[in-house]
């Protein structure tokens, strides 16, 4: 029974496993996920079990869609990782529990910006012996950021304008050291059942930000309504959007013709709601990203935030 007993945590402690590491947007996340495939598929580490610290709305997304691809999904919250030390040193002990070998920070990072403590100083001081990867957008100050992040390794990607979704790939690739297709849009492996004339608002980005009135956008619908009457609408927003998007809906002079869910569905349900739908109209949002995923025509009203 000893033998037995030594040989499981033996095995345990062989075992090797990569940290992922993705503190941007929702929409960020759908622009890279299309290659978590490609990671066990490599030999660097097709040996290796993968470890994804995710936020907490992006649990569910993860589950639904890449659970294949992902061995361990653990929910990571910076903020609170950030200025609460309980939870800080509660985190490092769980993950202490696995013998990383690499830590990847997929997000596009900032070459001037002063790294957080979680994905640069508390986590090298924990993992001294695991691999620090970066990537960023081709800097002149390479070195300064090297420096700053502790990286052991900086990838990186053109410094010209490209899409985000071509700049992952070209990330994965020089990570991997393998070749990855080249494919336009992102995909989410959904069925893609349109409703004629169904129109998804997404007029919020995150935490209720308004980048455009409330009363434009019922004068849209009202007027898009005096177009096709046929025309219905699904708002979409947080927690944080339930009052605007209630303003919005009170614009509207056809009431039956919308139907408010603001507040009320979870990140997952996003693509398949997106996908059911003939058009998308969305402020610069993760919904975009999500919509070029799933086929559905969209209209982006932009702030020139990006």
């Amino acid at each position: 029974m000893n033998v037995q007993i030594f040989s499981k945590i033996r095995n345990f402690f062989l075992k090797k496993y990569i940290l992922i590491l993705n503190d941007n947007g929702l929409g960020d996340y759908f622009l890279v996920r299309n290659y978590f495939k490609y990671i066990k598929q490599c030999e660097k580490y097709k040996n290796h079990k993968v470890i994804f610290l995710a936020k907490p709305d992006r649990i569910d997304c993860l589950k639904k869609f890449d659970k294949k691809y992902i061995d361990k999904i653990i929910r990571f919250n910076t903020k609170l990782f950030e200025s609460n030390k309980n939870h800080r040193e509660k985190k490092l002990k769980q993950l202490c529990k696995y013998n990383i070998t690499d830590i990847i920070n997929i997000g596009v990072a900032d070459s001037k910006y002063d790294s957080d403590p979680f994905s640069t100083i508390t986590l090298c001081k924990n993992f001294p012996a695991a691999n620090k990867i970066e990537h960023i957008i081709e800097p002149e100050d390479k070195k300064s950021f090297e420096k700053y992040t502790h990286s052991t390794k900086i990838i990186c990607t053109p410094n010209k304008d490209i899409y985000e979704f071509e700049r992952n790939r070209l990330f994965f690739e020089q990570l991997l050291e393998i070749e990855i297709p080249k494919i336009k849009l992102p995909e989410i492996e959904i069925k893609r059942n349109k409703t004629n004339n169904l129109t998804v608002i997404a007029p919020f980005k995150r935490n209720g930000t308004v980048i455009w009135d409330n009363e434009k956008w019922g004068k849209l619908l009202n007027e898009l309504l005096s177009i096709n009457s046929d025309f219905n609408f699904i708002i979409l927003g947080s927690k944080y959007d339930v009052k605007n998007a209630q303003k919005i809906e009170k614009e509207i002079l056809e009431k039956n013709k919308i139907k408010n869910l603001a507040g009320k569905t979870r990140s997952y349900h996003l693509p398949y709601i997106i996908a059911s739908a003939e058009y998308l109209i969305s402020a610069e949002t993760s919904t975009v990203h999500i919509a070029s995923a799933v086929g559905t025509q969209t209209i982006c009203i932009s702030n020139g935030g990006f």
